[in-house]
């Protein structure tokens, strides 16, 4: 289980720097669907 762990942290953590670019390259617009809308449901 521990693997899998690792495997979703990993994964977790490259989506999120992808939607921070995401974010930080398009208007304001898609701040709603960045980053915060995903750390506002954890």
């Amino acid at each position: 289980m521990q693997r899998w762990q690792k495997v979703i942290k990993n994964s977790y953590a490259s989506l999120m720097s992808f939607f921070t670019t995401f974010d930080g390259r398009l208007s304001s617009n898609s701040g709603k669907v960045g980053p915060h809308f995903f750390t506002k449901n954890n």
